[in-house]
C-alpha cells in the first residue's frame, strides 16, 4: 500500500513539472517576437537613412553652380585714359644742352608751349598754344590723341634784343609738322617703340622693360621727336 501512494506522488509530481515546462516555453515567444519587431523597425530606419544623404548629395551641385556662375561673371572695368590723368608738364629735351620744349596741358587739353636754345649771345625761342583731344585707344598701352588747335603766339618775323642777347624767332621745336601726337601709357615695353622714340628716354636704365606706373610719353611720329611727361 505504501509503495502504491509513493508512486502515484511521483506521477503526479512529473505531471505537474511537465506542466510548468510547457508555461514558461509560451511566456518567452512573445519577449522573441517583439524583438523581432524592433529590429525589423531599426533595419527599416537605417535602410531609409540614405535617402536623406542622397537629397543633401543632390542640393549641394545646384549650390556650386551658382557659386561658379557668380565667380565667372565679368567686370566692366574701364581701361580708358583722359587728358586729366595726364602729368601736368611735358618736355622735349636732350637732357644735355641749354634747349627744351615745355608742354602746360590743362584737365580741359587746353595747352600753353615754350621752346629755347641759347648760343652764346643768341636765344631761338617760340611760344604758342592749342588743344589737345582726349585720347583714343589703339593698343593695349598705345593712344592717339589729336592736335585739335595749335597757335604760335610770338611774331616770327621780329627780332628783338634784351640785355644784349638777340631773340630770334623759331618753329615750335618737337611740334612741327603734324597734327596728332601717339601717346605711350604705364606698362607700354620700351623695346616695342621706334627706335627715335626711345633715344630720347634718357631717365630710363637699361634694365627698365616697361614705362612705370605715372609715366606717359607723347611722340611726334613725323619728326622722331618725344615729350616726357614730369611726375
Amino acid at each position: 500500500m505504501k509503495k502504491i501512494l509513493a508512486a502515484a506522488i511521483c506521477l503526479t509530481l512529473c505531471l505537474l513539472s511537465a506542466s510548468c515546462s510547457l508555461k514558461g516555453s509560451d511566456a518567452t515567444s512573445p519577449v522573441t517576437e517583439e524583438s523581432t519587431s524592433v529590429a525589423a523597425s531599426l533595419t527599416t530606419e537605417t535602410q531609409a537613412e540614405p535617402t536623406t544623404e542622397q537629397t543633401v548629395e543632390e542640393t549641394v551641385p545646384e549650390q556650386s553652380t551658382q557659386q561658379t556662375t557668380t565667380q565667372t561673371q565679368p567686370t566692366t572695368a574701364s581701361s580708358d585714359i583722359q587728358i586729366s590723368d595726364l602729368p601736368t608738364e611735358f618736355v622735349f629735351s636732350s637732357g644735355a644742352g641749354g634747349w627744351d620744349t615745355t608742354l602746360t596741358i590743362r584737365p580741359d587739353g587746353t595747352f600753353d608751349g615754350i621752346y629755347h636754345d641759347s648760343d652764346y649771345m643768341q636765344l631761338y625761342y617760340s611760344t604758342f598754344n592749342g588743344k589737345l583731344g582726349q585720347p583714343k585707344k589703339t593698343g593695349e598701352h598705345t593712344y592717339l590723341v589729336k592736335i585739335e588747335e595749335f597757335h604760335v603766339t610770338n611774331d616770327q618775323d621780329k627780332v628783338f634784343y634784351d640785355d644784349s642777347v638777340e631773340y630770334i624767332p623759331s618753329d615750335p621745336y618737337g611740334l612741327e609738322n603734324t597734327n596728332e601726337l601717339i601717346l605711350y601709357a604705364p606698362g607700354m615695353p620700351i623695346s616695342d617703340m621706334p627706335e627715335d622714340c626711345q633715344s630720347w628716354l634718357m631717365f630710363y636704365e637699361k634694365e627698365n622693360s616697361v614705362l612705370a606706373d605715372g609715366d606717359y610719353v607723347l611722340y611726334n611720329a613725323q619728326e622722331g621727336d618725344a615729350f616726357i611727361g614730369l611726375h
